[in-house]
Order: structure tokens, then sequence, then C-alpha cells
């Protein structure tokens, strides 16, 4: 009841299937952790849970209760923050929802937010819905556990080029290199945001 991203869920798809979202994602709320400063309360966790079920860490998103938009202002307590900070610790993002890829052999699909991904999980149920927890964070590193399978990248609007050429400098590195294993495992990259867009 303190979550106002998962309570704009329940408004929107109605409850059973803001549940299933969120024990899909295994969402969590900053409340049930008091060790976090008073400032963050009452945010969603989005947990960073890699394909052997590791957590990795885990980013807070402020968002409005209304919209279901993230809260954006340049007020300190109002910014996206990653849970390792507190305290601060080392850690390996990996992607948002990778942990969906133990489950089954459906193609990837990936976006840049968490929100995107859970909400798209429901309209196309036919894609595994990953996110890279923004813009500049696809590289090479987070793909490697998604070697083999099937990927559609679909950038914001803003970051169709971005994405195009880091996709395009991964194909070319693994054809580089050229060994056995790469050379039947590549990343095969389809790149669309109009597709989402124009729904």
């Amino acid at each position: 009841e303190n979550n106002n991203f998962t309570l704009f869920l329940e408004n929107t798809f109605g409850t059973p299937r803001a549940e299933d979202m969120v024990s899909k994602y295994y969402i969590g709320t900053t409340d049930a952790l008091p060790e976090l400063p008073k400032r963050l309360k009452a945010r969603p966790i989005f947990w960073q849970i890699d394909e052997k079920f590791r957590v990795r860490t885990a980013r807070l998103i402020k968002y409005t209760l209304q919209t279901g938009k993230r809260v954006k202002s340049d007020r300190e307590e109002d910014k996206p923050t990653w849970i390792h900070r507190y305290p601060k610790q080392s850690y390996k993002q990996c992607l948002f929802g990778l942990h969906l890829i133990s489950e089954n052999d459906k193609p990837i699909a990936i976006v840049e937010s968490e929100k995107s991904a859970i909400i798209m999980s429901y309209c196309r149920s036919d894609y595994n819905w990953l996110a890279t927890g923004g813009i500049s964070n696809l590289s090479k590193d987070k793909l490697k556990p998604l070697v083999g399978r099937h990927i559609t990248l679909y950038p914001d609007h803003n970051g169709f080029d971005l994405w195009k050429n880091k996709a395009e400098k991964i194909t070319k590195d693994l054809n580089d290199i050229a060994d056995y294993y790469l050379i039947n495992h590549k990343f095969k990259f389809d790149l669309n945001w109009t597709e989402v867009q124009n729904r």
C-alpha cells in the first residue's frame, strides 16, 4: 500500500494481473528495508536477479500514483538510486529480468526502463522482457548470458542510433574473435522502437 508503482499497476491492470507482474519480477518496496534512509521510503525496488537467481543489485525509483510516471526533478531525494550504495558495496549489474531466461526459451526483448519491461510482459507475453535500466547501460558484458538467443532491442525514441551502433559493434566483436564457440553462438539483433510506438 506504500508503493506507488505497484498501486499504479493494480489500478491499471487489476489486482490479479498486478500481483502476477510483481511476483514475476520480484518487485519490492523500500519500506521493507528499515536500514535505508527515510527519504527513500515508499519506493519500488527493481531487483536485478541474474540467470542463476543471484541478486546483483537493485534500482530504487520514485513514481507518481496517478500516472505511473517516474518523478523527475533536480531534488536529490527524487532521483533514482542504487541499493548497493546503502551501505556502499561492490556489485556487478545484470539486465533487469534476466532470471526469466532460465524458465523458458522465449525470444528476448530488451527495453530501457524496468517499468516498460514489466508492462510489456503483460502486453506481449510471447517474449521475455528485460531492461537495461538506462539508455547507456547496454553492453556486451550484460548480454553474455543471452548468447544463442534471439534478441530484439526496443530503445526509447532518443536512443535508437546509440543502440544500433552498440549492437553493430557487439556483433562485429564476436565475428572478429571467430573461435568456434562464438561463431556458433552469435547474437542476432533486431532493433525496433516504432513497433511499440505505433501500438
